[in-house]
């Protein structure tokens, strides 16, 4: 959309889940049918729903081809069906997980029931003189490994903005470093410099997480298990048998005392 030069400046590098909705909307009328639909051109939600405000455009109920807004303004995608209970969507900036997720990296298509305290309202185009509704892209084929994607949609939810193609590479272990620096300095207070590099004082702030531990550590210390070819059956941020068993599995293959407890040997062979 940049390169349309629609905008009062460059885009990249901002939230996008507008910008994507105004992707669709060119693809599917062309750049001038498109501005008239949206009452003009602009990056942000908040501004879209005053223009269709103004305009008597917004609604309580669904439509295809709607927009629908979500919580103050803060995300924004198209309505492509609708039923008694659910409403169906697609959308930019977000991921395939379950509830409201702005800034997550990816296009999926969603779905929410339809009175989800997540929903603001919808605004609607005037199609009536326009060929047909848009059709809204399909999305792209998923790649890569199913569980990695994962991984790497949870990493953006911290405001990492890593590829998420399901490929583990050099991104995504940094991205799960960070994650796991950001919970150390979250839990315990501590002022880690959060860049993706396990070294010494990440090494030295490292706790010892053993059976029964839950939360996020737990969920980056799977994450790069899993990344690394260990199985932990689920990335779920539960430290039960599956974890365990690999935790043992990795320190026998590092040639460490194999007791199934994690702490900073194990994390320094395992982050780095």
């Amino acid at each position: 959309m940049d390169d349309l030069e629609v905008y009062n400046g460059p885009k990249q590098g901002y939230a996008w889940c507008k910008v994507f909705v105004d992707w669709c909307m060119v693809q599917a009328f062309g750049l001038d049918r498109a501005g008239e639909l949206l009452y003009g051109w602009t990056a942000g939600v908040t501004q879209e729903y005053n223009w269709f405000s103004s305009n008597g455009r917004i609604s309580n109920t669904p439509e295809v081809g709607d927009l629908i807004i979500f919580g103050d303004c803060d995300h924004i995608g198209i309505v492509t069906d609708y039923d008694d209970s659910r409403v169906y969507t697609i959308e930019g900036n977000t991921s395939g997980a379950t509830g409201l997720v702005a800034n997550g990296g990816g296009v999926a298509e969603k779905s929410y029931s339809r009175w989800s305290s997540y929903i603001k309202c919808y605004a609607r185009p005037e199609y009536a003189d326009s060929p047909e509704p848009p059709t809204p892209p399909e999305p792209p084929t998923p790649t890569g490994d199913e569980q990695i994607r994962e991984i790497q949609e949870w990493c953006n939810e911290y405001g990492l903005g890593i590829n998420v193609d399901g490929y583990y590479g050099p991104q995504t272990k940094q991205a799960i470093t960070m994650v796991y620096q950001i919970e150390l300095n979250e839990q315990f207070g501590y002022s880690l410099d959060v860049d993706g590099i396990f070294g010494q004082d990440t090494y030295n702030h490292t706790p010892i997480v053993r059976y029964g531990a839950e939360g996020n550590i737990t969920r980056a210390i799977q994450s790069m298990l899993y990344c690394r070819g260990y199985d932990t059956n689920g990335v779920d941020g539960l430290y039960y048998d599956g974890t365990e068993d690999a935790i043992r599995t990795f320190q026998a293959n590092q040639g460490l005392r194999a007791d199934g407890e994690y702490g900073p040997n194990t994390g320094y062979r395992l982050f780095n």
